[in-house]
């Protein structure tokens, strides 16, 4: 599922954000977009054909940090990380440019 509008940077970045149960260790995991169901509703029906294309490459995935204090004869505060299943994107767009500018 997307959770941020690939159309637009998010936080002024060229990236979006999904939802899709991203962990450590997804990086580099490509993210497609199925476009056969847009192109039926529009009329524009091909049978046989898939119309998938690239929409990014995921690059990390967002945590929550979770701080947890018990207060007795001293102060103790514990720091955890909880990973939100959010994966930040880089879109196909910034890719391409990676490639085009690479030293041919």
């Amino acid at each position: 599922m997307i959770a941020s509008h690939p159309k637009f940077n998010y936080n002024g970045e060229p990236i979006f954000i999904i939802d899709a149960q991203v962990f450590p260790g997804s990086s580099g995991s490509p993210v497609y977009i199925d476009l056969t169901y847009e192109n039926i509703k529009n009329g524009k029906i091909t049978l046989g054909i898939k119309e998938i294309k690239l929409l990014g490459i995921v690059s990390s995935t967002m945590i929550r940090n979770n701080r947890l204090k018990a207060i007795q004869t001293s102060h103790f505060e514990v720091c955890s990380e909880e990973v939100l299943g959010l994966g930040i994107v880089f879109k196909s767009t910034l890719i391409k440019e990676l490639i085009d500018s690479a030293p041919k």
